[in-house]
């Protein structure tokens, strides 16, 4: 489980790293709003929306696995699932910072 979950991180981070690349190396400007162009050469291109399919594929390893452990009562062996899982579900700071992040992200795009 963890191979998996080391391959489908290096997938995502190596994809985003593409798409940042792609964006930046073509100059169009970050959002489809009111842009033909990034919307024909970068955003229709597939590689651009395989980063959140295997974003997607790692986060649902992470909850299936949780989801294991609490189902087989093995929530005392502490592994990196469990423990990232319950914190983001219990603290507020977490869930919070990567709502503003988010946010951030969204707005810094649009006026980029």
């Amino acid at each position: 489980m963890i191979t998996n979950t080391i391959v489908y991180t290096l997938l995502g981070s190596g994809l985003m790293a593409a798409n940042f690349y792609m964006t930046y190396e073509l100059n169009l400007g970050a959002t489809i709003v009111m842009n033909e162009e990034f919307f024909a050469k970068i955003f229709m291109n597939p590689l651009f929306h395989f980063s959140p399919f295997f974003l997607g594929i790692l986060l649902s390893l992470v909850y299936w696995n949780f989801k294991e452990e609490r189902i087989t009562g093995n929530m005392g062996v502490n592994s990196i699932y469990g423990r990232s899982v319950e914190m983001v579900r219990n603290n507020r700071l977490p869930r919070y910072t990567g709502y503003l992040l988010s946010l951030a992200l969204i707005i810094g795009t649009v006026y980029w």
